[in-house]
């Protein structure tokens, strides 16, 4: 018996090395072109409370973050994102969402659920809370969001799009607001997103990988706790990624959550996006949104690149949005709100997270998250 014992031990043992071997074996390029489904999520999603830390920041750390995003004017009173934070609030369902059947914008499917994430995050990036007493329209902010966060935190996302859109709104609010209910919740979307992350770290194309990559920079920010093994597999199909073919998605995630100010490919798509400047015939919002943060993060206000980018932006933009907030389009109640969301959050990088240390081109301590003056 004994002798047998040993036997079936070592046959174990092979097995597992065998296995390990092959998983150590598969190269960046076939992990890349994996199907395979959503991976099961860890032990501490089965008990997060347990094993990962829930924490409200520091006053001054809140305070520090509220500064950040909240702009003299960028408010619903102000000259830039307020007509078009008024426009959402008059869109808000009676339910608390926006949006209605799921819609396309720029090639891609929104639901209610991401439709409501990013105008949720539209008003976080402008420095808004639940407690926020303002009015719009004759509407309290503070109320509007309010159900929107409790409708968003009802409804499970049913997509790896879908709970990376609603992870980077939720951290977003939490970081903004420190409330420990909202880190909570925060901490709730993302094992959501983890459940959707794929072995090689993605989350299945690159926006969605960008989107939670995002997700990830906010949950550090805002001091929930994760497992470092969620960064480490997103910053491993990052690198896979780079190494092959960067593209923007790959690039800008990759500045933000690894904190790199010069990325395999940053040069390259940095001279794409320079010789294909926002136009107002041709609006992108979806590229321009992340066009932006990349240059605005890695190149300071003071930046060339942020300079040349900087001029068409606000002519592409601004001009173009009309007098009741929304831009042109021929789009449904749904991928019009995620239209608007997005020119709003275009109009708020210039505050929305603080520069990589050392930017390229703004030079020493240029951009800790201020705006740029006569923008």
């Amino acid at each position: 018996m004994r002798r047998l014992a040993l036997a079936l031990l070592f046959i174990a043992l092979l097995a597992l090395g065998l296995a390990m071997g092959f998983r150590r074996g598969k190269s960046g390029e076939e992990a890349l072109a994996a199907v395979d489904a959503p991976r099961s999520p860890g032990p501490w999603s089965e008990s997060p409370f347990e094993s990962a830390k829930v924490s409200a920041m520091a006053p001054a750390e809140k305070e520090s973050r509220r500064q950040l995003v909240a702009g003299s004017s960028g408010g619903c009173g102000g000259a830039d994102g307020g007509p078009t934070l008024k426009a959402l609030l008059r869109r808000q369902g009676a339910d608390g969402a926006w949006g209605e059947l799921p819609e396309e914008f720029e090639g891609r499917l929104y639901t209610r659920n991401g439709a409501t994430s990013l105008a949720l995050l539209a008003f976080v990036g402008a420095g808004y809370t639940a407690l926020s007493r303002d009015l719009g329209d004759g509407v309290t902010i503070g109320g509007s969001l309010k159900r929107g966060l409790e409708w968003l935190n009802s409804h499970p996302p049913a997509t790896a799009f879908d709970a990376a859109l609603m992870a980077l709104a939720l951290t977003e609010y939490a970081g903004v607001s420190g409330a420990e209910s909202a880190a909570q919740s925060a901490l709730e979307a993302l094992i959501r997103l983890d459940a959707f992350q794929r072995a090689d770290g993605s989350w299945g194309d690159p926006f969605t990988d960008f989107c939670g990559a995002l997700a990830l920079v906010s949950a550090r920010a805002g001091s929930i706790g994760i497992p470092p093994s969620m960064f480490d597999r997103a910053s491993a199909g990052l690198q896979a990624r780079l190494s092959l073919a960067p593209d923007l998605p790959a690039v800008s995630a990759s500045v933000f959550l690894d904190r790199e100010r010069n990325p395999p490919g940053y040069e390259a798509i940095e001279a794409e996006l320079l010789a294909n400047l926002p136009d107002s015939e041709h609006p992108e919002f979806t590229r321009d949104w992340m066009a932006s943060l990349l240059l605005f993060q890695a190149c300071g206000p003071s930046g060339e690149p942020w300079k040349t980018w900087n001029e068409p932006l606000k002519n592409a933009l601004i001009p173009t949005r009309q007098r009741d907030g929304t831009w042109p389009g021929g789009y449904g109640p749904t991928a019009s709100v995620v239209r608007d969301a997005f020119g709003a959050l275009v109009l708020e990088v210039y505050y929305r997270y603080r520069n990589v240390p050392g930017v390229r081109d703004g030079g020493g301590e240029v951009g800790q998250g201020g705006r740029v003056e006569g923008r």
